[in-house]
């Protein structure tokens, strides 16, 4: 697993290649292949599961997510975590969780 500064790194990459491909509705396709390449589907779903980890009683995320974000043992602080955190909204990485579940069952 990427270390923390890795991690927060990787965030940022990922938040805002979020917001250069979500048009408010839809997101483009294809977009986390460069991000996979990048920083590696391990690191991204690491951050989706501690995400929807700290956001258990959120209701936009899918039970079936909540689940598989339980599985996730999240070994930073929680001063860590807070700096992780995706700063998505919880229905778009909801979605964005499911893409790259997918594709780690590929």
């Amino acid at each position: 697993m990427a270390k923390t500064k890795d991690l927060k790194e990787c965030k940022q990459a990922f938040q805002s290649a979020i917001t250069e491909n979500f048009d408010g509705m839809w997101l483009k396709d294809g977009f986390v292949e460069e991000l996979i390449e990048r920083y590696g589907l391990e690191s991204l779903l690491y951050l989706c599961a501690l995400t929807i980890q700290s956001h258990d009683s959120d209701g936009r995320y899918s039970r079936r997510n909540k689940e598989w974000a339980k599985s996730i043992d999240i070994t930073e602080n929680e001063f860590e975590r807070r700096e992780l955190e995706m700063n998505t909204h919880p229905a778009v990485l909801d979605g964005i969780t499911d893409i790259l579940l997918r594709r780690s069952r590929k």
